[in-house]
């Protein structure tokens, strides 16, 4: 059975696979059509007068908690990252790599608001 690095018989089929050009290309749009498309489909039928007439509608304490549970969402999912590759390879990534992720995450959702 191989590891996940490969062994002395060579690399895992799956590091061949996943080193592959075309799979570089076709998974991130494949992640980013499903991702827009159930966007889309969800977002059928709500407008943004509606979603703001709820919003003013909510205390500004519950505002804040759900600010900061999507702000604390964001940060753990910018830091899985660092969690989990130790677990598939050896590289490092860059503390500021991660913060740039984090504030860029924050970002795209606050767009929505």
């Amino acid at each position: 059975m191989h590891a996940i690095h490969g062994d002395q018989n060579g690399p895992h089929p799956f590091q061949i696979i996943a080193k592959h050009p075309l799979t570089r290309i076709l998974v991130p749009l494949g992640i980013a059509a499903a991702a827009i498309f159930g966007v889309v489909h969800l977002s059928d039928g709500i407008s943004v007068a509606q979603v703001h007439s709820d919003a003013r509608g909510q205390s500004w304490g519950a505002l804040a908690i759900a600010f900061c549970a999507m702000a604390l969402s964001y940060f753990f999912l910018a830091f899985y990252d660092a969690l989990i590759l130790p677990t598939y390879s050896d590289v490092k990534i860059p503390a500021p790599a991660l913060m740039a992720t984090a504030a860029s995450s924050l970002r795209v959702g606050l767009l929505f608001l």
